[in-house]
């Protein structure tokens, strides 16, 4: 059987990612890392982020805790 609030539920969850996705793109903070856009393709999301020269996030992480 079919849910019939399915189609609503799918509408509500897809106008919060891109109520968060313009969130994001306009919050700006020297020690955030800026978001610039995010877009659909095939099956996947791709993030436009401001580059960080300072190398690798999770390796900073891991090393650093």
């Amino acid at each position: 059987f079919s849910n019939p609030n399915k189609h609503f539920f799918l509408k509500k969850k897809k106008k919060q990612k891109k109520r968060e996705i313009r969130f994001l793109t306009l919050l700006y903070h020297p020690n955030i890392v800026k978001l610039y856009t995010i877009f659909e393709y095939n099956e996947y999301y791709v993030f436009a982020m401001e580059r960080v020269r300072k190398g690798e996030l999770l390796k900073f992480i891991t090393d650093n805790g």
